[in-house]
């Protein structure tokens, strides 16, 4: 079941993903005006029956070359949560937007699950095998769930942004551009022209000038080439944008802040 609460503001909505059995799911998206309109639109239409089943067939198909029992549940409520907002993206109604922006936590949550009861003392080598090689196939999952993604029709790109998510360690992402800019010039490879490194602050400008929207030249990153892209700049977009509109929305419940405890996501 999917409920939408209405905040005090009148124009923001929390969407909360409720399970078969009544109990909340990880699952909280908030939004504002019409993107929450569009999706709540799809729970009140006869599609999210299908589409919830269509996400949890996708997990129950899924690693069954684990043994570990513990383990394969935690990596198909992952695998649910995902597939579902996949599902929901690729469900939307129109009119088309200019720029999708898509989180997929299942990942991060898996990997925090799986390695969160080691703060005590450092596990066996056999149960750190077990979980890295459960968060391999936790990556080929996703490579399946995504692939039709990372073949954009012409005149569309996909940007694939990762990081490790919540590690001791500081590490390094990945940003991969998929398509090429303007059509007809479509081809099925990344668009990448300039292979090397890049900062988070180089994210926005890519996909700006992707979206050939002129750069501020006090942007702090720096645009990645794009084949096909001609880059524009404008001095500055003038002051930020601010909301004035009072606001009063409701405080999480102590239900839903510990199920976001037992994510990781509160201490």
């Amino acid at each position: 079941m999917l409920s939408k609460d209405e905040l005090a503001d009148g124009k923001t909505f929390v969407l909360r993903l409720w399970g078969a059995d009544g109990t909340p799911s990880q699952w909280v998206e908030t939004l504002r005006g019409a993107d929450a309109e569009r999706w709540y639109a799809i729970y009140r239409s006869s599609a999210w029956p299908a589409l919830r089943a269509e996400a949890e067939g996708k997990a129950s198909a899924a690693f069954g070359g684990i043994q570990d029992g513990a383990i394969v549940k935690i990596l198909r409520r992952s695998a649910a949560l995902d597939a579902t907002v996949v599902g929901l993206t690729n469900r939307l109604p129109g009119p088309a937007r200019d720029l999708d922006v898509v989180y997929l936590p299942g990942l991060d949550i898996a990997q925090h699950t799986l390695f969160a009861g080691d703060e005590g003392g450092a596990p066996a080598p056999s149960a750190v095998a077990d979980r890295v090689a459960a968060l391999r196939a936790y990556l080929a999952f996703l490579h399946d769930l995504l692939a039709p993604w990372l073949r954009p029709s012409a005149g569309e790109f996909i940007a694939l942004i990762t990081q490790p998510g919540r590690v001791s360690v500081p590490a390094a992402g990945t940003f991969t551009v998929y398509g090429i800019l303007p059509p007809p010039q479509h081809v099925e490879q990344p668009a990448i022209s300039v292979r090397g490194s890049a900062s988070v602050a180089d994210v926005a400008p890519t996909i700006l000038n992707a979206l050939c929207i002129p750069l501020c030249r006090e942007l702090a990153g720096q645009a990645r080439g794009i084949l096909g892209s001609s880059t524009r700049y404008v001095q500055t977009y003038g002051p930020p944008f601010r909301d004035d509109s009072v606001r009063s929305g409701k405080p999480l419940d102590q239900e839903m802040i510990e199920r976001l405890r037992s994510l990781g996501y509160v201490r």
